[in-house]
C-alpha cells in the first residue's frame, strides 16, 4: 500500500523559544491557498506537515481558517482567531515559569 501525502515548506528557528526570547513572528508575504503554519515543536517533528497536525509533536496556528491546530483534536483546529494574508504579521510565543512552560 503506498500513501501519498502533500508535504509542506518547513522553516526551523536557530534558536528555541525561551525566557530570554519567548517571541517569534513573520510577515506573510505570498498567500497560499492551503494556508500557512506557524507554531512550536520538537526536535523530532517531521518537517513536512503543518504544525499541530496529529501525530506530530507540535502545536500551531493556521492562516488559512484560523484554527489553533494540536495533535489531540485529531485534525479538527479549534476557533482561535481569523484567517492571515499577504502583509499580515503572525506570531508564536510562550509562558515560562519556574514549573515549566505553559
Amino acid at each position: 500500500v503506498t500513501t501519498h501525502h502533500r508535504e509542506y515548506g518547513f522553516v526551523r528557528g536557530k534558536s528555541k523559544l525561551s525566557k530570554e526570547r519567548p517571541y517569534v513572528e513573520m510577515t506573510i508575504v505570498v498567500d497560499r491557498a492551503d494556508g500557512i503554519g506557524l507554531g512550536v515543536c520538537g526536535d523530532d517533528v517531521y518537517a513536512g506537515a503543518m504544525p499541530g497536525w496529529p501525530s506530530y509533536p507540535s502545536i500551531g496556528y493556521h492562516s488559512d481558517d484560523g484554527g489553533l491546530f494540536y495533535q489531540e483534536y485529531a485534525g479538527r483546529g479549534l476557533d482561535f482567531g481569523g484567517t492571515c494574508h499577504a502583509g499580515d504579521r503572525m506570531g508564536v510565543g510562550a509562558l515560562f515559569s519556574a514549573g515549566g512552560v505553559a
